[in-house]
């Protein structure tokens, strides 16, 4: 397989998820108009997950709460409280050039 790929999944904690390095991976591999799905933060985190990919991020198509007890073979099952976790989905722009938007973008984060 080679990107650009339609897809990305993602489930990692917030702090890897919004490092500017791994923000321009996951966008410079994803095909414009391609789904970026995040799992791995918590709900209060949402907000700063979609701060970090605002400038790349068409619309976020989906967004809810979920519940790892919820899941079959959760590791909540096996004793384990995992809790509440978030789950967001954003469809990238089109046509878009993706290099001079990130500069752009992690300029303006340098000097704000």
């Amino acid at each position: 397989l080679k990107p650009p790929f339609d897809v990305c999944i993602a489930n990692i904690l917030i702090g890897q998820l919004v490092r500017p390095s791994m923000v321009i991976a996951i966008v410079t591999n994803v095909a414009p108009g391609g789904l970026i799905c995040f799992s791995g933060i918590r709900m209060e985190q949402v907000p700063s997950l979609k701060q970090a990919y605002a400038p790349f991020v068409e619309k976020w198509v989906d967004e809810r709460e979920l519940a790892a007890k919820e899941c079959e073979g959760a590791f909540e099952s096996f004793g384990a409280d995992v809790g509440i976790w978030a789950m967001v989905v954003g469809k990238l722009k089109e046509g878009q050039n993706k290099e001079q938007e990130m500069i752009d973008a992690f300029s303006e984060q340098a000097v704000s």
